[in-house]
């Protein structure tokens, strides 16, 4: 009985933690643990309610007739139903040869079935996430060299294994902060796992319930990349928290926090075209015990990903040099009982606000239940109702979005 309640009491997690510290960072001691392994993988099983686009009526559209649009399908498989080794990531994090503890090494591979790892054009191969080195400084000041995740929203900065909720990411995040290479003109190629390779300074400090922590990193291009971006990326990050419980660093705190990230660029966008890549970003959230709310709010400006065309399988993920978008996320989850969970979140993105008949509204509601097995496995059920419009768009452009069918998924996760 007395095991029962204490495993009970860890299933009680906060999700919530100062990424940007504790990812890649060990503390700096003279015996500090020396490399270990690190893993996990995830199992899903997915679905979308789809239906054949008809009624289209343009010459370029027609030949379309009757088929199900890209959006309706996985793209890892083509198809509107997907059972897939989502991910597999194994590695090793600790502390490296150094003076007193100070220098800290993590690296991971990915070897699941994912935007990371596969591709219509060549298939499979394995990725390189994490690869990095991380100087713990004596003020609380560290530098990392390497690739690692940009310091960009709360969704892109936790840890997927630990705390994330969704199968998949909001819309709003995955479309304006996660990034393909636009070299040849269109989006191509692996993604970029909200990553980058560079160096980073970061840094946190704190006064009794308060803590501060700030990021700032000069990255170029990633290693999935085909090709380098024309010069280099700054991104930036401070956030403000009130810690409510737990240790400051554990991933299990309870806070109320605020942050603030912007990033900007050069891309090539063509043999011979460049243009500037700009993101930024607001947000906050209240972590306790039992209760969790986030909400973020998303601005982008150039490289814009504005969808495939014609939006049917073989068709081109299209890029706008000087696209414009805004979105944002919510999410609000509930523990009822100590090993389950449930919430919602929601999305919306409003890709070329500006209006025209290029303008796009979609906004997804996703139902959430987590039933954590253990403190190291849990199991995910996922399901969301998905809306596109196109306000000027025309009547084919219409007709494909209102295709656009409900998601349903269930996601497996054990770690080590």
């Amino acid at each position: 009985m007395i095991a029962a309640l204490l495993l009970a009491g860890a299933l009680q997690v906060a999700h919530a933690a100062d990424w940007l510290s504790i990812q890649g960072l060990e503390p700096a001691e003279p015996e500090a643990a020396a490399l270990r392994p690190i893993g996990f993988l995830q199992v899903a099983a997915e679905g979308i309610l789809a239906e054949p686009v008809e009624g289209l009526t343009s010459e370029t559209l027609a030949p379309y007739e009757g088929q199900v649009a890209s959006f309706n399908r996985f793209a890892t498989r083509g198809d509107a139903w997907a059972l897939t080794l989502r991910r597999v990531r194994v590695g090793g994090r600790g502390a490296l040869p150094g003076p007193e503890g100070r220098l800290n090494g993590q690296i991971a591979v990915e070897l699941g079935r994912n935007a990371l790892t596969t591709t219509a054009a060549d298939g499979w191969r394995p990725a390189l996430m994490d690869a990095s080195v991380t100087w713990v400084g004596r003020h609380d000041v560290h530098v990392r060299v390497g690739q690692f995740k940009l310091p960009l929203s709360e969704e892109a900065l936790e840890a997927v294994h630990v705390t994330n909720d969704l199968i998949q990411f909001n819309r709003a995040t995955s479309t304006l902060l996660m990034e393909r290479s636009a070299a040849t003109g269109a989006f191509e190629g692996r993604v970029n796992g909200f990553r980058g390779a560079g160096v980073e300074v970061f840094g946190g400090h704190g006064s009794g319930d308060v803590a501060f922590t700030w990021a700032a990193m000069a990255s170029r291009g990633w290693t999935g990349a085909p090709s380098l971006d024309p010069g280099w990326t700054w991104t930036g990050r401070a956030q403000l928290a009130r810690i409510l419980g737990g240790a400051p660093r554990s991933p299990e705190r309870e806070e109320l926090s605020a942050w603030v990230f912007a990033s900007t660029g050069m891309r090539a966008v063509g043999p011979d075209a460049e243009a500037r890549r700009t993101r930024a970003g607001v947000g906050a959230q209240l972590n306790t015990a039992r209760l969790r709310l986030r909400a973020e709010g998303l601005v982008a400006s150039g490289v814009l990903n504005v969808g495939m065309a014609p939006p049917f399988p073989g068709g081109t993920l299209q890029v706008d040099p000087a696209g414009q978008a805004w979105g944002a996320t919510a999410l609000v989850s509930w523990h009822v009982v100590p090993r389950w969970e449930v919430g919602a979140a929601g999305s919306h993105l409003d890709s070329r606000p500006r209006g025209g008949p290029d303008r796009r509204l979609f906004d997804d509601v996703t139902g959430v239940v987590q039933l954590h097995l253990t403190p190291k496995a849990r199991l995910d059920l996922n399901a969301s109702w998905r809306l596109g419009r196109a306000p000027e768009g025309s009547a084919d452009a219409r007709a494909i979005l209102d295709t656009m069918g409900p998601y349903g998924g269930v996601m497996f996760t054990a770690r080590l």
